[in-house]
């Protein structure tokens, strides 16, 4: 395993199966060229292998609260899997000077717009299986499972994110 790659916990509890999906997708942030947009995340989470058949048996559900689950690091890039029921949101939040891309897996969420913490909602957006979205440095949002169903996202996040900013 390369130097700048890091295996979360989590992962390591994975089978040998779903650890290598893991690893096999943190070689491939170690291996891409530029990683200083938003745009590179986006790219990086466009690939065949980011998808519910590989990620979805590590998604855990808890009843009180969308789970986030760091599944490693590799260059300064954070992959988390994020699981939600229905009705499960984040509140509005920026990420705290990190650039961040999520992808879809299984479900829809909602995401929503604003223009500052306390600012009105400037628009929201369906996204179903296989969607990419990116986000910026100063993008303030919320996250929410508005479905009737469990879903599932991948995020990626650099530098890793630590808290987000309300």
């Amino acid at each position: 395993m390369s130097s700048g790659l890091r295996m979360g916990d989590v992962a390591r509890e994975q089978s040998p199966r779903e650890w290598a999906v893991v690893r096999e997708l943190l070689r491939r942030i170690e291996e891409h060229g530029s990683l200083e947009s938003r745009w590179d995340l986006w790219d990086l989470l466009q690939i065949d292998m980011v998808d519910e058949r590989r990620f979805g048996s590590m998604v855990q559900y808890d009843e009180q609260k969308y789970t986030r689950r760091i599944l490693g690091e590799a260059r300064g890039v954070e992959l988390v899997l994020v699981g939600w029921l229905p009705g499960q949101s984040t509140l509005i939040h920026d990420h705290d000077g990190s650039l961040c891309a999520f992808k879809v897996l299984k479900g829809r969420l909602r995401e929503e717009q604003f223009d500052d913490p306390e600012g009105a909602r400037r628009g929201y957006r369906e996204l179903l299986p296989g969607w990419v979205q990116s986000c910026g440095l100063d993008e303030v949002h919320r996250l929410s499972n508005a479905s009737d169903a469990p879903a599932a996202s991948l995020h990626l996040y650099t530098p890793p994110l630590r808290t987000e900013h309300l």
